[in-house]
């Protein structure tokens, strides 16, 4: 007997999402406290759906995720000068790194470009110590 996988409830997405968004900007807190809080909640978020779910939701989850970190780690540089040199501390190039500083366009917006993306990769997130979901996703279905 087979059973069809059925795809996480969009009312638990937006959840997920108010939480996620609710531990990241609420206060002035360090980036390595806000990982730890985020990954304390995708642990048990992920405990619960695991079985109700598709991986490409996993992976498109874990982009948002990732995307809204980007945000928080430029609203906390504030200034333009600070990202600047923040970009070229991680290797950006200078001309690029002053470009995305310098840009009008608000945090959202420059936490999806290219540049960004780059200097902020999924390696550097790992680094950080956020956790995969599709990767426990996967382990959790093997267990």
């Amino acid at each position: 007997m087979t059973t069809r996988k059925r795809s996480l409830p969009w009312e638990a997405l937006l959840t997920a999402e108010r939480s996620a968004t609710s531990i990241a900007m609420l206060s002035e807190k360090s980036f390595e406290v806000v990982i730890d809080q985020v990954n304390v909640y995708l642990r048990g978020w992920i405990g619960y759906y695991y079985l109700a779910s598709r991986p490409s939701e996993w992976r498109e989850f874990d982009s948002w995720i990732r995307r809204k970190l980007r945000c928080y780690k430029l609203k906390q540089k504030k200034r333009g000068s600070t990202i600047a040199k923040y970009l070229m501390s991680l290797g950006m190039g200078e001309i690029e790194s002053l470009k995305l500083g310098s840009s009008g366009k608000g945090w959202w917006r420059l936490s999806r470009t290219r540049a960004l993306h780059r200097a902020l990769d999924n390696a550097w997130f790992k680094d950080q110590g956020l956790i995969c979901l599709e990767e426990k996703w996967a382990q959790l279905l093997k267990a």
